[in-house]
């Protein structure tokens, strides 16, 4: 769930660059004719979804970029066991995580959403961000593609690109990060 509050802060940030770079600029008037349908329904869907309250912005404003004290101070479950309310501690500051804090944000998002069903909740995050993830990357990547094609001409364009086939991702559920990375040692006249 960390990485889905900082996507859903950065979608966002990303509907701010949009709407100031480029529906409220002249870049909006010279492609929206020309680009194409799926692109137009994106933006479409985009306008939509960040034009009302939605789960996005709620999360960015309240548990990604700007956090409220309020929504941190979820209640713990009293069934969590004591391995999940950890600190871990390392030499290097960097390396440190505090994992409690980023349990009882995990807990507030999912009682803010569906109250005592953390599935359902976890679900609705993960809906929530496919849908806005993929209208974004559909209108950001024909966007990007029109202004190369007017700005090079489509036969430099064409010639320019190189056709790669890019295997089938895993599923997001496969997936796991370390967080524990390597440090070098500081230098001894570190903090003097």
């Amino acid at each position: 769930m960390i990485l889905a509050r900082t996507l859903f802060g950065k979608l966002s940030e990303f509907w701010a660059l949009v709407q100031k770079g480029y529906l409220k600029s002249p870049l909006s008037a010279r492609y929206q004719g020309i680009l194409p349908e799926s692109a137009c329904k994106s933006l479409a869907s985009l306008k939509q979804h960040f034009g009302k309250k939605s789960l996005t912005n709620t999360i960015r404003n309240t548990m990604a970029f700007h956090f409220s004290l309020e929504h941190a101070g979820a209640e713990m479950p009293t069934e969590l066991p004591g391995e999940e309310l950890s600190i871990y501690m390392h030499p290097s500051v960097g390396n440190s995580l505090y994992q409690f804090a980023e349990l009882l944000m995990n807990f507030s998002l999912y009682e803010k959403i569906a109250p005592s069903n953390p599935e359902k909740a976890a679900h609705a995050v993960f809906e929530e961000l496919s849908k806005v993830v993929g209208d974004a990357s559909d209108f950001g990547q024909w966007l990007i593609i029109e202004i190369l094609a007017r700005s090079l001409g489509d036969a430099r364009l064409q010639a320019l690109v190189d056709t790669v086939d890019v295997p089938t991702p895993p599923s997001y559920l496969s997936l796991s990060l370390p967080f524990y990375i390597e440090m070098p040692e500081p230098s001894p006249t570190y903090g003097v």
